[in-house]
């Protein structure tokens, strides 16, 4: 089935899929469109405040007025950035510190502005859950709205600095249901749970260590091919685990059109972000690994809505494993 741009779909389209029904439309995207007259309005006034406070600083000194112009625009990502660049530099021990402390709060965001796409293409979550990559654990929220269909949900996620936080929403999501759940469901008590299991492994140990082969109904895939050495074989692993019949969910962000000044940026940028971010590569085709690895069946949507400028382009979808 090609592949539908979230750009081109009518508001009241709706995709058909695997006999199910999704309704998904740029709307539902928080700011996901920074070209829109009110969004170049303010950008523009920014701009324009910004100018008139450093000429009237600098003593109509062009050059200093547009430095001081682009440190005051920028200076908040510059800061951070270079921040980050420092942190990279002290070792493996600071980079996945940063990235346990960091990267929990960026999918955090993440998971706000894409939370109503997310919710329509999870909306079937059943069964036996892998959540490869899981960070902070941001995609628990959902197996909650799930509750008795979701059985268990495993958080396959090799960097121990995110275990606690993968603990601390699980408990949070758990304390909300119930306290909903107190008012609305009397039968409560018989309800089914998702068992939460957290593996601090690589996918290869995980593999070898379980005793059985295609045992999830859902694989959950957020924001995480882009850090894995080798996603080649690392959809073919997860290919094994996933049964037949069983649906992926992806959301990664992804190289753009040749030719583009994005996909410039991400080359150019791509090996200092890789040690800067510890291991994120920001120009990889991976809707395009996806399709070369597995024989999923697979329905995408594409959107413009990143943290920055080279992680902006987004592939999110689902596939399906036929049965046979």
């Amino acid at each position: 089935m090609p592949s539908i741009n979230a750009d081109q779909v009518p508001k009241h389209e709706h995709v058909n899929f695997c006999g199910e029904t999704y309704r998904i439309s740029p709307k539902m995207i928080r700011n996901s469109n920074p070209y829109k007259p009110k969004a170049l309005l303010l950008f523009g006034l920014k701009w324009i405040i910004i100018t008139l406070t450093c000429v009237y600083f600098t003593e109509y000194n062009v050059y200093k007025t547009i430095g001081i112009a682009i440190l005051m625009f920028y200076g908040y990502t510059i800061f951070l950035l270079t921040t980050i660049t420092l942190i990279a530099c002290g070792g493996k021990k600071y980079t996945s510190w940063m990235a346990g402390t960091m990267v929990p709060k960026i999918m955090k965001q993440t998971d706000i502005r894409f939370g109503k796409v997310r919710e329509e293409l999870l909306l079937n979550l059943s069964g036996k859950v892998l959540d490869f990559g899981a960070g902070g654990g941001a995609y628990l929220r959902y197996s909650f709205k799930h509750i008795g269909n979701v059985t268990e949900y495993v958080c396959l996620e090799p960097n121990k600095n995110c275990h606690d936080k993968i603990r601390i929403e699980y408990e949070k999501c758990l304390a909300n249901y119930l306290k909903d759940a107190s008012t609305t469901k009397p039968n409560i008590a018989n309800t089914v749970i998702p068992k939460l299991q957290i593996e601090c492994k690589f996918l290869q140990q995980y593999v070898n260590d379980i005793s059985e082969e295609e045992n999830f109904d859902w694989i959950i895939l957020g924001n995480v091919l882009c850090e894995v050495p080798e996603p080649n074989k690392i959809l073919r692993l997860l290919d094994k685990l996933l049964k037949p019949g069983g649906m992926v969910y992806f959301s990664e962000h992804v190289r753009d059109e040749d030719g583009t000044f994005r996909a410039f940026l991400q080359d150019f940028l791509a090996p200092w972000w890789q040690f800067a971010s510890d291991g994120c590569v920001c120009n990889r085709k991976t809707l395009h690994t996806i399709k070369e690895n597995t024989s999923w069946k697979i329905q995408n949507w594409t959107f413009f809505s990143g943290a920055f400028l080279w992680t902006s382009k987004f592939e999110v979808g689902i596939a399906h494993k036929p049965l046979d």
